[in-house]
C-alpha cells in the first residue's frame, strides 16, 4: 500500500493499493479518534457489488452506517438529488462531526464532495473513487460540483477531502469501455506533464503496470494541486481537453463518458495546434494512436455549431477571453487565452 500525504489548506491522505477497502474502518477511525455517524453516498449498481463490504468494515469498527444510493451517472448531479440528501441528512440528525463517505466514480465523488462541503457549512468527506478516472483524476485536489441545465459543474466550490482511498480492486469489475475511459485521463496527464508516463503507456500493456501508473498520475495531480490548489495558473493545464470535451458531453446529453469526451477534445485540440504550429505534428500523430491503442474516440460527427454553443457556457471563460490548454509537445502543456471569435476560428483551423 502506498500513501501520498497531499498539502493545501486542508492536508489530507491518499492510499493506493489493493483491497484495502475491507480495513476501511479501522483506516478512517484512526484518524478521526472517535466513531460518528457514516453517510454511505453511493451508486447504487456500485453498492450492490461492494457495499456490504465497506458498511461491514465501518460497522465492525463501531461507526452508524446510513445508506443514500443514486444512479451512476451524469444527469444525477442535480439540484434535485442535492435536496433529496441534504433531507436525508437533516431527518437522520447529521452533524457536523459526522461523516459523508463517496463510493462510485467521479459523478458520485463530485456530487458527495458538494454536499459535504455546504450541509452545515461543511462536514468532512472521504472518498473511495471506484472507477479509474476517479481514481487518477477527481478525486484528487477537492474539486466538487453539480451540473446546472446549461452545462455541466457550473455550481461548485473546492472542498478537500478528509481521506482518499484508490483500491485497485474495484477496477476488476469495470467493463472494458469504462476503464480505457479512465486511460484517457492518464494519457491527458502524461501529454501535458510527462513524457516519461507516455512512454510508458505507449510500451507497457496497462495490466501490467496498473498500481504503478495510477500512483504516478496521483503523484503528477499531488505536485500540481500543490503549486495551484485553486486553479490559478498551472493547474488549469489539467484542463487539457475538457473544454471541447464537456462541450460534446452536454451537446450528446451525457451519453458518452467523460473520458471519451476527454479524448475527442484533446485530439480535436491538438489537430487543430497542429496545423497552427504551436503544436509539433509528429507528437499530435503519437497522442492520437495512443488514444486509438485504448479504443478511445479520436473525432466527432457531432455540429461544431452545437459544440461551440455549449462552450460559451465553459467555466473557463473570462470576460471576453476564454483560457485552455494545448500540447506543445509530449510531455509539455501551455495555456494559451484567446478572445472568443478568434478560439472559434481556432477551432475551426
Amino acid at each position: 500500500m502506498r500513501k501520498f500525504n497531499i498539502k493545501g489548506k486542508e492536508p489530507y491522505e491518499v492510499f493506493v493499493g489493493e483491497k484495502i477497502i475491507f480495513e476501511i474502518g479501522e483506516l478512517i477511525k484512526q484518524r478521526l479518534n472517535f466513531c460518528c455517524k457514516v453517510v454511505l453516498v453511493c451508486d447504487e449498481l456500485v453498492f450492490k457489488i461492494y457495499g456490504d463490504i465497506v458498511k461491514k468494515s465501518l460497522e465492525e469498527a463501531g461507526f452508524l452506517v446510513l445508506i443514500f444510493s443514486l444512479k451512476g451517472e451524469e444527469k444525477s448531479k442535480n439540484f434535485e438529488n442535492l435536496t433529496r440528501v441534504y433531507s436525508f441528512l437533516f431527518k437522520n440528525n447529521v452533524k457536523r462531526k459526522d461523516l459523508i463517505l463517496a463510493l462510485g466514480g467521479g459523478m458520485v465523488g463530485d456530487f458527495a464532495g458538494f454536499c459535504a462541503a455546504t450541509y452545515l457549512r461543511g462536514i468532512k468527506f472521504v472518498n473511495i473513487p471506484t472507477t479509474l478516472l476517479a481514481q487518477v483524476d477527481s478525486s484528487i485536489g477537492g474539486k466538487t460540483a453539480v451540473n446546472l441545465k446549461f452545462g455541466k459543474n457550473l455550481v461548485g466550490v473546492i472542498k478537500s477531502p478528509f481521506l482518499v482511498v484508490c483500491d485497485v480492486f474495484f477496477l476488476k469489475t469495470l467493463s472494458f469501455r469504462m476503464f480505457n475511459a479512465g486511460v484517457s485521463e492518464i494519457i491527458k496527464m502524461a501529454a501535458i506533464f510527462s513524457k516519461e508516463l507516455f512512454k510508458i503507456l505507449v510500451k507497457e500493456k496497462i495490466s501490467n503496470v496498473l498500481e504503478d501508473v495510477i500512483a504516478k498520475s496521483i503523484e503528477i495531480k499531488k505536485d500540481v494541486v500543490e503549486k495551484d490548489e485553486f486553479e490559478k495558473n498551472v493547474r488549469m493545464k489539467l484542463n487539457f481537453g475538457h473544454t471541447v470535451g464537456h462541450a460534446l458531453e452536454k451537446a450528446l446529453n451525457f451519453e458518452i463518458h467523460h473520458g471519451e469526451a476527454v479524448a475527442v477534445g484533446m485530439c480535436f485540440i491538438t489537430k487543430q495546434s497542429s496545423k497552427l504550429g504551436i503544436t509539433n505534428f509528429k507528437s499530435y500523430l503519437k497522442l492520437k494512436a495512443l488514444l486509438e491503442k485504448y479504443s478511445l474516440p479520436v473525432e466527432t460527427d457531432v455540429n461544431f455549431n452545437l459544440i461551440f454553443e455549449n462552450i460559451m457556457a465553459d467555466k473557463k471563460i473570462f470576460g471576453d477571453e476564454i483560457n485552455f490548454c494545448v500540447m506543445k509537445k509530449i510531455g509539455e502543456g501551455e495555456i494559451m487565452s484567446l478572445p472568443i471569435l478568434k478560439f472559434k476560428d481556432f477551432l475551426k483551423g
